[in-house]
C-alpha cells in the first residue's frame, strides 16, 4: 500500500465513520494525506502521515489557533489503547471516541486540561523506564 497517499477504501471507511460529523454541520474537506471537517471555530483533522503507516486526530481551535491531539486525549482521559500504526483501525477507533465524547472534546477547556494529563503521563512514563 502506498503510504503517501490514503487508499480509496481507507478514505470510504473513514467517511462512514465519520457520518456523525457531516450531521453536526462540518464540511468534509479530502487532501492527499488528510481528511478534514470543518466546523464553526473547530477543525477535526485526520492525518495519515506522509511516508508512514502512523496516523491521529487533531482537534483545532480555530480563534485560538491551538491543535490537540485527539489520539492522547483518548489514551490518558478513557485509558483507550491506540496502535497508531495501524493507521486505519486507530483512525476509526479515534472518531468512535470523538463520536462517544463529542460534548467534551469540543470543549478547548477539556482539550488543555487533558494536555497537563498528558504531559504528566509522560513524565511518569520517562521516570518509570529510568527505574
Amino acid at each position: 500500500m502506498n503510504s503517501m497517499i490514503m487508499a480509496e477504501d481507507e478514505m470510504k471507511k473513514v467517511a462512514k465513520s465519520a457520518d456523525f460529523l457531516n450531521d453536526k454541520g462540518y464540511a468534509r474537506e479530502i487532501g492527499e494525506s488528510t481528511i478534514s471537517f470543518l466546523g464553526e471555530g473547530i477543525n477535526f483533522i485526520i492525518s495519515f502521515e506522509r511516508y508512514s503507516n502512523v496516523s491521529d486526530i487533531l482537534i483545532k481551535f480555530i480563534k485560538e489557533n491551538e491543535i490537540y491531539s485527539v489520539g492522547w486525549i483518548a489514551c490518558v482521559r478513557s485509558g483507550l489503547s491506540i496502535e497508531p500504526h495501524q493507521r486505519l483501525e486507530n483512525v476509526l477507533r479515534l472518531l468512535s471516541y470523538i463520536r462517544e465524547n463529542y460534548s467534551s472534546i469540543i470543549s478547548r477547556d477539556y482539550c488543555k486540561a487533558s494536555d497537563k494529563l498528558i504531559r504528566e503521563f509522560i513524565e511518569n512514563e520517562r521516570r518509570s523506564k529510568k527505574v
